[in-house]
């Protein structure tokens, strides 16, 4: 059986195809990729039970949950994400957790997206004026 793969939402087919190919060349053995688009009622650990029922679409917020890789395997999955997968949109990354598990996929979405305009906010503009 597998032991790492993803839960993706927001990436059509095609798309989660190429991810798949991407983590396995990453982390050298065979990942597993679930869909959870049109899922938003359901708590993402059921999501992760059915896999019979995965499914993909085109919509935001595009997120990857990283689900059991190593700490190694996960910085080059980070760091090589926009390289080795050229044309298509970086997703919001998370884990798994004990509580996070058990939430409906929208809630996770609602969070990620709070987290994503909070530390939107925190980062300094690129060009700030220290960097001249």
């Amino acid at each position: 059986m597998e032991s790492a793969g993803v839960l993706i939402y927001g990436y059509h087919s095609e798309d989660a195809r190429r991810i798949r190919s991407f983590l396995e060349e990453v982390s050298g053995a065979p990942v597993f990729v679930t869909g959870a688009s049109g899922q938003n009622e359901t708590r993402i650990i059921d999501i992760l039970q059915n896999t019979t029922e995965s499914r993909f679409a085109d919509e935001e917020p595009r997120i990857m949950m990283l689900l059991g890789f190593s700490e190694e395997q996960i910085n080059a999955i980070l760091g090589g994400f926009s390289v080795g997968l050229q044309g298509i949109d970086r997703p919001i990354f998370c884990m798994m957790t004990a509580n996070n598990q058990n939430w409906p996929l929208k809630q996770l979405l609602e969070h990620l997206e709070e987290e994503r305009r909070y530390w939107a906010k925190k980062t300094p503009p690129e060009n700030s004026e220290g960097d001249e």
